[in-house]
């Protein structure tokens, strides 16, 4: 599997309340879901996001975003994007029986909560992931060769 991402931003931003106390210990859980199929592709937890007080936000950005996405230099793990993704791209790229190049074209959809003990937080919002071939572009249709 090829592997080659790219991002339209250089951070994530989760906004919070100016009354809002962050944890001292906690974790974004992460689920993506593949709607079209009616399915969840994975989850996976980001522990102990970095939260910039002056701010008043959660921020992935830099080295932080790195680990989130999964480093490519390195084996995926379950704990980042990558790794977490992997396992469902590979399922569908397996479904092919035909010799021809495996469909693997996905929309997803990545939605987050905060957990901190028993306190889950739920995140409003949500980041698009689009998964294509190496040989596919953004603007293609995934059906068209």
């Amino acid at each position: 599997m090829d592997e080659f991402y790219r991002s339209a931003c250089d951070a994530l931003e989760i906004v919070v309340p100016a009354s809002f106390i962050p944890p001292e210990k906690g974790s974004l859980r992460l689920v993506l879901r593949d709607e079209a199929r009616g399915v969840t592709a994975a989850t996976f937890a980001f522990p102990n996001p970095f939260f910039d007080g002056s701010r008043g936000r959660y921020a992935i950005a830099g080295g932080d975003l790195r680990n989130f996405v999964g480093d490519t230099s390195r084996p995926a793990t379950d704990k980042t994007l990558r790794g977490a993704i992997k396992p469902y791209v590979d399922h569908l790229g397996a479904r092919r029986n035909d010799g021809g190049l495996p469909d693997v074209a996905c929309d997803l959809t990545l939605t987050a909560e905060l957990a901190a003990g028993q306190q889950v937080i739920p995140v409003d919002g949500s980041v698009a992931v689009k998964v294509l071939r190496a040989d596919q572009r953004a603007d293609q249709d995934p059906a068209s060769p």
